[in-house]
C-alpha cells in the first residue's frame, strides 16, 4: 500500500493550553514520511520514479536515482515504532504517562495512518535547587542564575535542560574554564508530589567526580604567550627563520615580512594575562577570517598545565593579488513598447588584499558595454556604457581623533571610493558622472549595521545632445531633460540594516533596510550667507543639487514546512527636491520593473503613474511603491523552484503633472501587476536564477482594460511576444 497521508487526532479533555503547535510536531515525529508534494499538490518525484524505475544506467537511471523518489510503503513496524517515538515525545513535553494508538485506512491501494493521542494534564515546574557548595567553580556557576533557562511556575520540557546545559557551558568557558563540558551538568527529577509538579535539581559534578577534594576542583586557565605563525597551518614550526616581539605577542615567521605586526594587535582579542574566553576565541577568529587576507585560520592551545594556556595562531594567507575578466549578454523585449535590445559587456577586476601590509585592500574595477536595438532600421547600436571605478578598503576608523566605546567585537571599516561613468545614448546624449566618497561600516551587533558615507560628491556633465530627438523629448518632458543637465551633488548618507535571522535556523525572521540621503544643505548654508543680489553659489561652474530621499525595504521570511517558504517584501521610496533644485537628478530617481522588482515588465517598464512611452528614460520618479510576494519551494538536490506575484510603480512629486502626478487615492489604481514563476540552481554559495513573468494588470491600459488576466493565451504566439518576460539572474531577488 502506498502511504499517502499521517493524522493526528489529540484527545483533550484537561483543554490544556499548551497543545498549541503539538499536531505538527507530533507529525514530524512519525514514521514513514509520505512522499513530497510539489507546492504540496502533485507527487512529482514519485511520478519520476515510476517513469524510470526500469532504467537502470545511462540518463534513465541517472533520473531515477537524483531525480526520482522511491514510493513509501505502508509498514506496521514503523507504525509500532512512531508510537513509541509519539509517547517519548509527549513524555519530553511534559505529558507524562500519556496514551497514544494508532489505526490505518486503507482505500485501494493507498493507505494513511491515524494516531490518536490522549493528553493527561502536563506536569509543571515547582522549584529548581542549585548546587550549594563552596568551590569557586560552583561560585561562579551561581552567578549566572538569572540568566537561567530554568523557570519555576511553567510546563516541564526536557527541552530547558539541554538549553540550560548548553548555556552553562558556555558561561564557564568564557571565564577560564578551558576544558569545562556538558558531562559536569546533569539533573535529578523529583515527581513524588501528588498535584502534577516536578523538581528539579541541577548536580555540578567536579573533574573527577563528586567528591570535593583539592586537587580535583575545576581550574581557570589563563592565556601564557601568544605566538603568531603566519604563512602556515600547521603545529610543526619549523623553518622559522625570524622571530619578532610585538607589545604582547611572539610573531614567528619565514621569509619576507607579509603583514605588519600592528595588524594583529588590532584584531587579537586573545592576549596575555586574559583569562581564557571561548568568546575572545570565536571573534578573533572571525575578524582575521573577516579580513580576507587569509585562505585559513586556526587557533591551538597545545600547552595545558598548571592553569596557563600557550596559544598559537596558524595563519595561512590568501593569494595578495587577484584578476577576473568576466563577458555577459542581457536581452531585453517587448513588443508592446517597441524595444528589442540586446547587449554584450566586458569586465576587468583587481584585487589587492594587503596593500600597506596592514590587509588593506585596494579594488580596480573597469566595464564596458554595447547595447544593441535589433529593431531600429537607423540606430544599431543603442548605449555605450563605460565605467571606472577604484576603491581602498581599510580594516578600521579613519579618523583624526580617538574613538571610545568601539566595540571590540565588531571591527569597522573605511572605504574611500573615485569612479567615473560616460554613458553615450545615441541619438539623445554622451554624459558623464564623477563621484568620490567616504564611507564608514561597522556593527552595532550580530543584527544591527550601520553605513556612514559623510562625504559623497557627484558632478554630472551633459557633454551632446542630439539636435532632434532629445529636443524633441526635451518638449515632450522638460522636467527629463532637466534632472541630467549639469550638476554637481555634495551631500552624505546613512543606511541602517537590521535582521533578526539565527543562522541554521528554521525560524521565522525579517530584514529592513533604510536609507536617508541628504545633499546640498550645507552649500545653501552659505548660498543664503551670500550679500543680496549676488549671483546663486556654483561649483566648478555648476549649479549645486539639494534633496533629501529616503528609501526604505521591509521583508519577512515565513520557513514552512517540507524545506519551503513564503517570503515577502515591500519597498518604499520619496525623493523631494527643494531649494536649489526643481527636479531630483536622474540617477536619484526610482525605476520599477527588472529581475529584482516587478518582474513582469522590463527593466523601468512602468511609470511615471498611467504614462506609457517607448522611451525607458522616461520611465522614472520620486516616489515608488512597490511589493512582492515569492512563495519557494524545492524540487530535486539543488534545483528549487518559485511563484510570484509583483506589484509596483513609480509618480512625480507633482500632482500637476498632467500624467504621472502622485494621488494618494488614485496610486492602487495604477499599480502594475505581474506574476509568473522560476527556477533556481541553488549551490549555497551561488545561485543561478530564471524568473519568467507576465503583466496580468497594465497601469498604462484605459481604467476599465487594465486587468488582462482574462486575456492570457499562453498557446498564442503574439501573446507570448507581447508579454512574457525572461529574467536571468544571480541571487534571489530578495
Amino acid at each position: 500500500m502506498l502511504y499517502n497521508d499521517t493524522q493526528i487526532r489529540i484527545l483533550d479533555e484537561q483543554n490544556n493550553r499548551s497543545k498549541k503547535g503539538l499536531e505538527g510536531d507530533l507529525r514530524r515525529s512519525t514514521y514513514p514520511k509520505p512522499n513530497r508534494k510539489v507546492m504540496g499538490l502533485w507527487k512529482w518525484n514519485l511520478w519520476v520514479y515510476n517513469r524510470t524505475q526500469k532504467h537502470e544506467n545511462g540518463i534513465g537511471g541517472w533520473i531515477k536515482e537524483h531525480i526520482g523518489e522511491q514510493p513509501a510503503l505502508l509498514d506496521s513496524t514503523q507504525l509500532e515504532a512512531s508510537v513509541e517515538q509519539l509517547r517519548k515525545k509527549l513524555f519530553r513535553k511534559g505529558f507524562f504517562y500519556s496514551e497514544v494508538e494508532y489505526e490505518t485506512k486503507i482505500e485501494g491501494k493507498k493507505a494513511e495512518a491515524i494516531y490518536t493521542v490522549k493528553l493527561n494534564r502536563p506536569y509543571m515546574v515547582n522549584k529548581v535547587y542549585w548546587p550549594e557548595d563552596d568551590t569557586e567553580s560552583t561560585k561562579l556557576l551561581l552567578q549566572s542564575k538569572n540568566e537561567s533557562l530554568l523557570e519555576e511556575g511553567v510546563q516541564f520540557n526536557t527541552g530547558m535542560m539541554s538549553g540550560e546545559r548548553n548555556r552553562i557551558v558556555r558561561w564557564m568557558n568564557d571565564r577560564g574554564y578551558y576544558d569545562y563540558n556538558k558531562n559536569y551538568i546533569y539533573f535529578d527529577l523529583d515527581s513524588s508530589k501528588t498535584n502534577h509538579t516536578i523538581d528539579i535539581y541541577l548536580r555540578h559534578n567536579q573533574p573527577n567526580g563528586r567528591e570535593n577534594k583539592a586537587d580535583t576542583l575545576h581550574q581557570q586557565y589563563t592565556i601564557n604567550k601568544v605566538y603568531i605563525v603566519p604563512g602556515k597551518l600547521s603545529d610543526e614550526i619549523g623553518g622559522i627563520t625570524d622571530t619578532l616581539e610585538y607589545r604582547d605577542y611572539t610573531v614567528l615567521q619565514s621569509g619576507k615580512q607579509r603583514f605588519k605586526p600592528k595588524l594583529f594587535d588590532d584584531f587579537l582579542l586573545i592576549r596575555p594575562g586574559r583569562l581564557y574566553s571561548k568568546k575572545y576565541h570565536e571573534y578573533t577568529l572571525s575578524h582575521l577570517l573577516g579580513l580576507d587576507a587569509f585562505r585559513f585560520v586556526d587557533i591551538r592551545y597545545p600547552n595545558v598545565g598548571d592553569g596557563k594556556l600557550d596559544c598559537y595562531i596558524f595563519l595561512t594567507p590568501s593569494r595578495k593579488m587577484q584578476m577576473a575578466a568576466e563577458v555577459e549578454i542581457d536581452n531585453k523585449s517587448e513588443r508592446y513598447l517597441g524595444n528589442g535590445f540586446i547587449g554584450t559587456a566586458l569586465s576587468f577586476n583587481y584585487k589587492n588584499r594587503n596593500v600597506f601590509k596592514k590587509a588593506e585592500q585596494f579594488h580596480l574595477d573597469l566595464f564596458g558595454g554595447v547595447q544593441f536595438d535589433r529593431i531600429s532600421t537607423t540606430d544599431f547600436i543603442n548605449t555605450v556604457d563605460v565605467t571606472a571605478q577604484a576603491s581602498f578598503t581599510f580594516p578600521k576608523f579613519l579618523v583624526p581623533f580617538r574613538l571610545n566605546n568601539v566595540s571590540q567585537y565588531f571591527k569597522p571599516s573605511t572605504q574611500i571610493s573615485l569612479s567615473s561613468n560616460y554613458v553615450k545614448r545615441i541619438s539623445y546624449y554622451d554624459l558623464t558622472s564623477t563621484n568620490l566618497s567616504f564611507s564608514y561600516d561597522w556593527k552595532e551587533s550580530e543584527r544591527k549595521r550601520h553605513i556612514l558615507t559623510p562625504i559623497n560628491l557627484n558632478f554630472v556633465k551633459l557633454l551632446r545632445t542630439d539636435s532632434l530627438r532629445f529636443d524633441t523629448l526635451e518638449a515632450q518632458n522638460p522636467l527629463f531633460a532637466k534632472s541630467i543637465e549639469d550638476q554637481f551633488i555634495i551631500g552624505g548618507n546613512y543606511t541602517f540594516t537590521y535582521t533578526n535571522r539565527v543562522v541554521n535556523s528554521d525560524q521565522n525572521f525579517i530584514f529592513f533596510m533604510g536609507n536617508l540621503e541628504l545633499a546640498g544643505n550645507a552649500l545653501s548654508v552659505l548660498d543664503a550667507g551670500l550679500k543680496p543680489g549676488s549671483e546663486k553659489l556654483q561649483i566648478l561652474g555648476n549649479n549645486y543639487s539639494q534633496f533629501t530621499r529616503i528609501h526604505a525595504d521591509f521583508r519577512h521570511y515565513n520557513l514552512l514546512p517540507y524545506n519551503t517558504s513564503l517570503v515577502s517584501r515591500v519597498v518604499l521610496g520619496v525623493g523631494v527636491p527643494y531649494g536649489n533644485s526643481t527636479v531630483l537628478p536622474y540617477f536619484k530617481q526610482f525605476f520599477v520593473g527588472g529581475p529584482n522588482s516587478v518582474r513582469g515588465f522590463r527593466l523601468r517598464g512602468l511609470g511615471p503613474g498611467e504614462q506609457l512611452s517607448e522611451n525607458e528614460l522616461e520611465h522614472t520618479g520620486e516616489v515608488k511603491i512597490e511589493s512582492n510576494l515569492e512563495y519557494r519551494f524545492g524540487l530535486i538536490s539543488y534545483i528549487k523552484g518559485a511563484i510570484f506575484l509583483d506589484a509596483g510603480n513609480v509618480w512625480l512629486l507633482d500632482k500637476q503633472a498632467e500624467v504621472g502626478g502622485f494621488s494618494a487615492k488614485d496610486m492602487f489604481a495604477e499599480m502594475g501587476v505581474g506574476t509568473g514563476f522560476g527556477l533556481r540552481l541553488d549551490f549555497t554559495y551561488f545561485i543561478i536564477r530564471g524568473d519568467l513573468a507576465f503583466p496580468i494588470r497594465k497601469p498604462f491600459l484605459p481604467a476599465g482594460d487594465r486587468w488582462t488576466i482574462h486575456k492570457i493565451e499562453p498557446l498564442s504566439r503574439s501573446w507570448r511576444a507581447d508579454n512574457l518576460t525572461l529574467n536571468l539572474a544571480i541571487g534571489y531577488p530578495f
